[in-house]
Formats: C-alpha cells, structure tokens, sequence
C-alpha cells in the first residue's frame, strides 16, 4: 500500500501536478508526521488553562490588527496553548519548528493576532473569522500565531470559562519532518 501510494505521488511530479499536503492523512503519520507551511493549524480540544499568564502576555495586542513580535514572544506564549491530547497542536513541536526555521531564515518574521472575547461555539472547525484569515494569508513569508480568547460559555460546549485557542501557519513552501518510532 505505501509502495502504490509513493508510486503515485511520484507519477503526479513526473506529470507537473502540484500536491499540497495539508492533512495528516493525506500522508500516513504512524511513523511520518509533517508540518506544512502555509497552512492554518488549529486546536481541536484546548487547553482549558492558562488563561491568566496567557492574558498577561498577550492582551495588551488585542487592540492591534496585527502585530510583529519576537520569536521569542511566540515560543513564551505556544508555552501556555496548545492540545490536551497533543495530537493536532503539539505546542512543544510547533516551539521546535519556529527555532529551526529561525536558524536557518534568521529574518524570519513572527506575527501575532489577538482577538479576544469572541463567542463561538466548540466544534465549528478552524475558527478563524474570513477576515483573520484574510489577513493571516497576507504575511505569507511569516510565521502567524493567530490567538482567540472565547468566552468558554458551557451553551457553546466549553468549560464555563474563558480560555484561549491558538492557530499557527508557518511560511508557505516550508515544510518540518518528525519522525516516531
């Protein structure tokens, strides 16, 4: 099966068509998982803490469209976001990225979106309202930590209290490789 499936991915390059995998299961991740660039990552069950360090590192951006920050900014705040199962936003690999794509790209730029108080239900997908998307694929040679705080109202399938969920898109045409045993 992973034979055929090298096979054609090597027939669709041969014949000029452009793939670009944004699923992880476009690809099988048991022992391959890949980090695409240019492609909103977002939290299926966040973390329902952390909500005040978060607040404190970041609120003071919610008046901004958006904002160039520090790589170090982004890797203090993906310190206190993420999954709690880890399997869709791996906060820590996500860390590691940035600091590779750093070493390599030292003018990389990391950008942040905050927008806070937003009232959305659980489960409706990315979460990313058509204008931050919008303006997320602007900065398409950036990293973009877009950041929402909902209100976590339990009608909306939260916990009943705020809490924060956070979106990654690396620069388009990078691409990061973990490997597991």
């Amino acid at each position: 099966m992973i034979n055929g499936s090298l096979y054609s991915l090597r027939v669709y390059g041969v014949r000029g068509v452009k793939i670009n995998p944004t699923r992880k299961n476009v690809l099988g991740n048991k022992f391959l998982n890949m980090i695409v660039g240019g492609v909103n990552i977002f939290v299926t069950n966040p973390l329902p803490i952390n909500t005040k360090i978060v607040n404190r590192l970041v609120e003071h951006y919610a008046s901004e469209e958006s904002v160039e920050v520090p790589a170090e900014e982004l890797l203090e705040v993906l310190k206190y976001v993420g999954d709690i199962d880890n399997t869709d936003f791996d906060s820590s690999k996500f860390s590691y990225c940035i600091s590779a794509l750093r070493e390599k790209r030292p003018t990389v730029k990391c950008r942040l979106i905050v927008r806070i108080d937003r009232n959305i239900s659980r489960g409706t997908g990315t979460l990313l309202s058509p204008t931050d998307r919008k303006l997320g694929d602007k900065f398409n040679n950036d990293i973009v930590l877009t950041l929402y705080r909902v209100l976590g109202d339990v009608e909306k399938g939260w916990y009943g209290h705020p809490l924060w969920i956070p979106n990654i898109k690396f620069p388009d045409n990078t691409c990061f490789y973990n490997t597991t045993d």
